[in-house]
Protein backbone atom coordinates (compact mmCIF):
# COMPACT_ATOMS: atom_id res chain seq x y z
CA UNK A 1 0.00 0.00 0.00
CA UNK A 2 1.24 3.58 -1.15
CA UNK A 3 2.16 6.17 1.54
CA UNK A 4 1.26 9.51 0.48
CA UNK A 5 2.62 12.94 1.63
CA UNK A 6 -0.94 14.49 2.79
CA UNK A 7 -0.62 15.93 6.09
CA UNK A 8 -1.29 19.41 5.84
CA UNK A 9 1.91 21.87 6.35
CA UNK A 10 1.66 24.30 9.54
CA UNK A 11 3.30 27.01 8.16
CA UNK A 12 0.50 27.11 5.27
CA UNK A 13 -2.24 29.05 7.91
CA UNK A 14 -3.75 30.38 4.25
CA UNK A 15 -4.58 27.52 2.35
CA UNK A 16 -8.24 26.67 1.89
CA UNK A 17 -9.35 24.26 4.24
CA UNK A 18 -13.14 24.03 3.69
CA UNK A 19 -14.08 20.22 4.56
CA UNK A 20 -15.64 19.44 0.52
CA UNK A 21 -16.87 16.01 -0.28
CA UNK A 22 -17.73 16.59 -4.35
CA UNK A 23 -19.81 14.03 -6.52
CA UNK A 24 -17.47 12.06 -9.17
CA UNK A 25 -18.05 13.27 -12.84
CA UNK A 26 -19.20 17.17 -13.93
CA UNK A 27 -19.97 19.44 -10.75
CA UNK A 28 -20.19 22.37 -13.48
CA UNK A 29 -18.86 25.96 -12.35
CA UNK A 30 -18.73 24.73 -8.90
CA UNK A 31 -17.12 27.20 -6.27
CA UNK A 32 -15.79 24.85 -4.50
CA UNK A 33 -11.88 23.55 -5.21
CA UNK A 34 -11.00 27.62 -5.41
CA UNK A 35 -7.48 26.88 -6.30
CA UNK A 36 -8.44 24.92 -9.47
CA UNK A 37 -7.63 27.26 -12.78
CA UNK A 38 -7.21 27.59 -15.85
CA UNK A 39 -4.60 29.96 -17.84
CA UNK A 40 -6.35 31.72 -20.89
CA UNK A 41 -4.14 32.63 -23.62
CA UNK A 42 -5.20 34.97 -27.03
CA UNK A 43 -3.94 33.40 -29.41
CA UNK A 44 -3.59 35.94 -32.81
CA UNK A 45 -3.17 34.63 -36.31
CA UNK A 46 -3.48 37.07 -38.85
CA UNK A 47 -7.72 37.90 -38.83
CA UNK A 48 -8.42 34.67 -36.79
CA UNK A 49 -8.31 34.67 -33.42
CA UNK A 50 -8.46 31.91 -31.11
CA UNK A 51 -7.88 30.77 -27.04
CA UNK A 52 -5.60 27.87 -25.70
CA UNK A 53 -5.78 27.07 -22.23
CA UNK A 54 -4.10 24.75 -20.10
CA UNK A 55 -4.63 23.69 -16.42
CA UNK A 56 -3.05 25.66 -13.51
CA UNK A 57 -2.83 25.32 -9.31
CA UNK A 58 -3.35 28.20 -7.21
CA UNK A 59 -0.33 27.35 -4.63
CA UNK A 60 -0.50 30.96 -2.82
CA UNK A 61 -2.58 33.68 -2.84
CA UNK A 62 -1.15 35.57 -5.65
CA UNK A 63 0.80 32.38 -7.54
CA UNK A 64 0.02 29.49 -9.41
CA UNK A 65 1.73 26.77 -10.76
CA UNK A 66 1.52 25.45 -14.68
CA UNK A 67 2.60 23.29 -16.84
CA UNK A 68 6.55 24.47 -18.18
CA UNK A 69 5.99 23.27 -21.66
CA UNK A 70 3.07 24.68 -22.39
CA UNK A 71 3.98 28.37 -20.97
CA UNK A 72 7.19 27.88 -22.67
CA UNK A 73 5.31 27.99 -26.07
CA UNK A 74 4.26 31.49 -25.41
CA UNK A 75 6.74 34.32 -25.44
CA UNK A 76 6.61 36.75 -22.14
CA UNK A 77 5.04 39.73 -23.65
CA UNK A 78 2.06 37.54 -24.69
CA UNK A 79 1.50 36.01 -21.00
CA UNK A 80 1.53 39.38 -19.54
CA UNK A 81 -0.46 41.20 -21.86
CA UNK A 82 -2.75 38.84 -23.33
CA UNK A 83 -3.63 36.05 -21.03
CA UNK A 84 -5.53 35.70 -18.03
CA UNK A 85 -5.38 32.85 -15.00
CA UNK A 86 -9.59 31.56 -14.38
CA UNK A 87 -10.59 30.41 -11.42
CA UNK A 88 -14.28 30.06 -10.23
CA UNK A 89 -14.50 31.06 -6.52
CA UNK A 90 -18.31 31.32 -6.30
CA UNK A 91 -21.08 29.40 -8.18
CA UNK A 92 -20.91 30.30 -11.97
CA UNK A 93 -18.95 33.30 -11.45
CA UNK A 94 -15.22 33.00 -12.73
CA UNK A 95 -12.74 35.65 -11.99
CA UNK A 96 -9.89 36.43 -14.19
CA UNK A 97 -6.13 37.75 -13.35
CA UNK A 98 -3.21 39.09 -15.40
CA UNK A 99 -0.08 37.42 -14.99
CA UNK A 100 2.76 39.96 -13.83
CA UNK A 101 5.71 37.43 -14.16
CA UNK A 102 6.66 33.59 -14.95
CA UNK A 103 9.69 31.28 -13.89
CA UNK A 104 10.21 27.87 -14.82
CA UNK A 105 11.95 24.90 -12.73
CA UNK A 106 15.47 24.67 -13.72
CA UNK A 107 15.32 21.15 -14.27
CA UNK A 108 13.11 22.66 -17.57
CA UNK A 109 16.28 23.64 -19.20
CA UNK A 110 18.63 21.02 -18.53
CA UNK A 111 16.86 17.65 -18.04
CA UNK A 112 12.82 17.22 -18.33
CA UNK A 113 10.54 19.03 -21.06
CA UNK A 114 7.62 18.42 -18.54
CA UNK A 115 8.26 20.55 -15.14
CA UNK A 116 6.79 23.25 -13.44
CA UNK A 117 6.38 27.06 -14.08
CA UNK A 118 5.31 29.97 -11.23
CA UNK A 119 3.30 32.02 -12.56
CA UNK A 120 2.76 35.47 -10.34
CA UNK A 121 -0.93 36.77 -10.54
CA UNK A 122 -1.88 40.40 -10.22
CA UNK A 123 -4.17 39.93 -7.27
CA UNK A 124 -5.43 42.63 -4.81
CA UNK A 125 -5.92 40.39 -1.84
CA UNK A 126 -8.00 42.81 -0.15
CA UNK A 127 -10.95 43.47 -3.01
CA UNK A 128 -14.39 41.63 -2.19
CA UNK A 129 -14.12 39.06 -5.60
CA UNK A 130 -10.86 37.22 -4.18
CA UNK A 131 -12.02 36.75 -0.36
CA UNK A 132 -12.64 33.10 -2.02
CA UNK A 133 -10.06 32.93 -3.73
CA UNK A 134 -7.33 30.18 -1.62
CA UNK A 135 -4.90 28.34 -2.32
CA UNK A 136 -4.36 24.53 -1.94
CA UNK A 137 -3.00 23.02 0.97
CA UNK A 138 0.48 22.14 1.04
CA UNK A 139 1.46 18.11 2.05
CA UNK A 140 4.04 17.92 5.49
CA UNK A 141 4.38 14.52 6.35
CA UNK A 142 3.81 10.72 5.75
CA UNK A 143 0.17 9.75 5.95
CA UNK A 144 -1.32 7.00 4.62
CA UNK A 145 -4.39 8.40 1.77
CA UNK A 146 -3.77 5.83 -0.74
CA UNK A 147 -8.34 5.16 -0.64
CA UNK A 148 -9.02 8.80 -0.95
CA UNK A 149 -7.03 10.08 -4.14
CA UNK A 150 -8.75 12.13 -6.87
CA UNK A 151 -7.95 14.19 -9.96
CA UNK A 152 -9.61 17.12 -10.19
CA UNK A 153 -9.18 19.46 -13.37
CA UNK A 154 -11.52 21.27 -15.73
CA UNK A 155 -13.51 19.94 -19.05
CA UNK A 156 -15.16 21.41 -22.09
CA UNK A 157 -17.70 18.92 -22.58
CA UNK A 158 -20.75 21.28 -22.46
CA UNK A 159 -18.72 23.94 -24.35
CA UNK A 160 -17.68 25.69 -21.30
CA UNK A 161 -15.54 25.01 -18.60
CA UNK A 162 -16.52 23.20 -15.78
CA UNK A 163 -14.55 21.23 -12.89
CA UNK A 164 -14.38 17.61 -12.83
CA UNK A 165 -13.63 15.00 -10.81
CA UNK A 166 -12.28 11.94 -11.30
CA UNK A 167 -12.06 9.06 -8.46
CA UNK A 168 -8.39 7.39 -9.02
CA UNK A 169 -6.58 4.14 -7.93
CA UNK A 170 -2.63 4.19 -7.43
CA UNK A 171 -0.91 2.35 -9.94
CA UNK A 172 2.85 1.67 -9.03
CA UNK A 173 5.41 2.99 -10.68
CA UNK A 174 6.75 -0.36 -12.57
CA UNK A 175 3.48 -1.15 -14.03
CA UNK A 176 2.98 2.19 -15.16
CA UNK A 177 6.05 2.68 -17.09
CA UNK A 178 5.37 -0.68 -18.40
CA UNK A 179 1.67 1.02 -19.83
CA UNK A 180 3.91 3.86 -21.57
CA UNK A 181 6.29 1.84 -22.61
CA UNK A 182 4.02 -0.53 -24.61
CA UNK A 183 2.03 2.29 -25.96
CA UNK A 184 5.08 3.74 -26.98
CA UNK A 185 4.17 7.25 -25.29
CA UNK A 186 7.16 7.38 -23.29
CA UNK A 187 9.26 10.35 -25.00
CA UNK A 188 11.22 10.92 -22.18
CA UNK A 189 12.37 10.31 -18.48
CA UNK A 190 10.48 12.18 -15.54
CA UNK A 191 11.80 13.22 -12.67
CA UNK A 192 9.38 11.46 -9.61
CA UNK A 193 5.84 11.01 -10.65
CA UNK A 194 2.85 9.45 -8.96
CA UNK A 195 0.34 7.73 -11.50
CA UNK A 196 -3.06 6.44 -10.70
CA UNK A 197 -6.39 5.07 -12.83
CA UNK A 198 -9.72 6.88 -12.92
CA UNK A 199 -12.00 3.77 -11.04
CA UNK A 200 -15.69 4.52 -12.87
CA UNK A 201 -14.16 6.67 -15.64
CA UNK A 202 -16.41 5.35 -18.84
CA UNK A 203 -16.39 8.71 -21.19
CA UNK A 204 -14.01 9.26 -24.22
CA UNK A 205 -11.52 11.79 -22.96
CA UNK A 206 -7.95 12.34 -22.64
CA UNK A 207 -6.08 13.40 -19.63
CA UNK A 208 -4.69 16.94 -20.09
CA UNK A 209 -1.91 19.18 -18.40
CA UNK A 210 -2.88 21.01 -15.38
CA UNK A 211 -4.89 18.13 -13.89
CA UNK A 212 -4.12 18.20 -9.91
CA UNK A 213 -3.55 15.02 -7.90
CA UNK A 214 -5.28 15.52 -3.87
CA UNK A 215 -6.62 13.93 -1.30
CA UNK A 216 -9.43 14.82 1.14
CA UNK A 217 -8.35 11.81 3.43
CA UNK A 218 -7.89 14.36 6.69
CA UNK A 219 -11.14 16.14 5.63
CA UNK A 220 -9.22 19.18 3.82
CA UNK A 221 -7.86 18.71 0.23
CA UNK A 222 -4.06 18.16 -0.02
CA UNK A 223 -1.97 18.12 -2.88
CA UNK A 224 -0.08 15.12 -4.22
CA UNK A 225 0.76 15.76 -8.10
CA UNK A 226 0.26 18.26 -10.81
CA UNK A 227 -0.69 16.32 -13.86
CA UNK A 228 1.07 15.46 -17.50
CA UNK A 229 -0.63 15.00 -21.07
CA UNK A 230 -1.69 10.87 -21.56
CA UNK A 231 -3.42 8.74 -23.34
CA UNK A 232 -7.42 8.30 -23.06
CA UNK A 233 -9.05 8.23 -19.39
CA UNK A 234 -9.29 4.71 -19.69
CA UNK A 235 -5.89 4.33 -19.20
CA UNK A 236 -3.32 5.67 -16.66
CA UNK A 237 -2.39 8.92 -15.69
CA UNK A 238 1.47 10.26 -14.48
CA UNK A 239 1.21 13.37 -12.23
CA UNK A 240 4.80 15.31 -11.17
CA UNK A 241 5.06 14.21 -7.61
CA UNK A 242 5.06 18.04 -6.11
CA UNK A 243 6.64 17.23 -2.74
CA UNK A 244 10.32 17.44 -4.20
CA UNK A 245 9.52 21.06 -5.38
CA UNK A 246 7.83 22.64 -2.20
CA UNK A 247 11.36 24.54 -1.40
CA UNK A 248 11.55 25.89 -4.92
CA UNK A 249 8.34 27.00 -4.45
CA UNK A 250 8.90 28.61 -1.33
CA UNK A 251 12.21 30.20 -2.11
CA UNK A 252 10.92 31.16 -5.45
CA UNK A 253 7.77 32.96 -3.43
CA UNK A 254 9.50 34.81 -0.90
CA UNK A 255 12.01 36.14 -3.35
CA UNK A 256 9.65 37.70 -5.70
CA UNK A 257 7.66 39.09 -2.55
CA UNK A 258 11.32 39.87 -0.93
CA UNK A 259 12.02 41.84 -3.99
CA UNK A 260 8.57 44.20 -3.50
CA UNK A 261 9.71 44.89 0.31
CA UNK A 262 13.03 46.93 -0.49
Amino acid sequence: MQIFFCSISKSDTSCDKSNVALNEGNVGENGNLPWLGVLRVHIHKGTLFQTAVTGILLVKTNFAIANSGDVNRVSKHVLKTDSKAMFITTNKTPVYYRINDVMTHPEYEFETYNSIALLELIVNIFHDKNRNLKPICWPNYMYNTSTDLYALGYTDENKLLEKVVYKMQYITRPLCDEFYNRANLAQESLPQYQCGFAINNTKNCDWENGMVFASNSTGTWTLIGFGLRGPSCRGPVRFLDIYPYLNWFKAATDLIVARYEK
